[in-house]
């Protein structure tokens, strides 16, 4: 019903926002890679209660077990592992937004560190979960993330302007991001020459993929039409209500779905909603931050769910 953008993709040329202006969508992306693990389970290549041991064999079993309880891909998905944030480790902090992080290494460094709690227990919104299913993808389809989510769910629906690596027939149209300064200009990372990791390497799984409103209303019309392998254990709610990669409430008598997105040193922000009953779908992408849109996500949940 309505497709269309509003001020600049880039605030010092005259290249306006549209349709399809590419963004970086942040958590958004995790509900693809949800997609991908149950497109693998459809395979019959992985199963969701598998224990982590069977892809980490650099994880010593006790540091995925507590109380006698495994954590599963399952736990990952629904954000229940118990695990520490290995976004903490050093090698981690030393890297992000520098340079590319190395998959197996940040695996390895965090390999060492206890559960924080039981498997099951607890929700905790853990990006480091989603960054290991990107790596279970990997490790079981034996191609790249970026590879596998193009090949097995982009093309197939017509998503031609979504990935993790931008190529460079599309950088004329990406969107470069925004946050707002102590001063309170505008600035962007993109410009900063300490930024090396431009393929946001640290986000696998978890906020990597880029794709424009054009894109996410295909995906939708997919998610609509039943489509998606598996799609419906994407919105079984498990603790906190979340689902995979989705947070399942009731409103005004509706069931909807959600999920945001900000890469806020990077300038991003997303935030998609879902309403079958209503037949609905509503999404935004901003090349501002979190911190300037906040009162946009609210104002566009609201509207909607009346």
């Amino acid at each position: 019903m309505l497709a269309k953008g509003y001020g600049r993709a880039d605030k010092d040329r005259p290249r306006p926002n549209d349709a399809n202006t590419v963004f970086r969508i942040g958590s958004l992306s995790k509900q693809f890679t949800a997609a991908a693990i149950l497109a693998l389970a459809h395979d019959g290549k992985l199963a969701l209660r598998d224990p982590l041991t069977r892809f980490f064999p650099e994880y010593p079993r006790e540091n995925l077990s507590k109380d006698g309880v495994e954590v599963t891909l399952h736990h990952l998905l629904c954000h229940t592992s118990g695990l520490a944030d290995a976004r903490k480790t050093e090698y981690f902090k030393s890297r992000v937004w520098r340079r590319p992080i190395d998959k197996d290494a940040l695996v390895a460094r965090s390999s060492s560190l206890p559960l924080v709690r039981t498997p099951g227990t607890k929700f905790e919104y853990l990006n480091y979960g989603y960054f290991l299913l990107g790596v279970v993808v990997e490790r079981v389809s034996g191609r790249s993330y970026d590879d596998f989510l193009r090949n097995r769910l982009f093309a197939p629906l017509g998503m031609t302007s979504s990935g993790t690596v931008l190529p460079e027939e599309l950088s004329g149209r990406a969107a470069i991001g925004y946050h707002r300064s102590t001063s309170g200009s505008l600035t962007s990372m993109a410009l900063d020459p300490e930024f090396g990791d431009r393929d946001l390497t640290m986000s696998l799984g978890s906020g990597q993929i880029y794709s424009t409103v054009t894109d996410l209303a295909r995906w939708e019309g997919a998610l609509a039409g039943g489509r998606v392998q598996g799609q419906a254990q994407l919105f079984q709610p498990n603790q906190e209500g979340y689902g995979y990669g989705w947070v399942i409430e009731e409103a005004n008598g509706a069931q909807h779905f959600w999920h945001n997105g900000a890469l806020s040193p990077l300038g991003f922000s997303s935030f998609m909603i879902r309403i079958p009953s209503k037949k609905r779908m509503i999404a935004y992408l901003s090349n501002l931050d979190v911190a300037l849109t906040e009162e946009l996500e609210a104002k566009v949940a609201k509207l909607g769910l009346e």
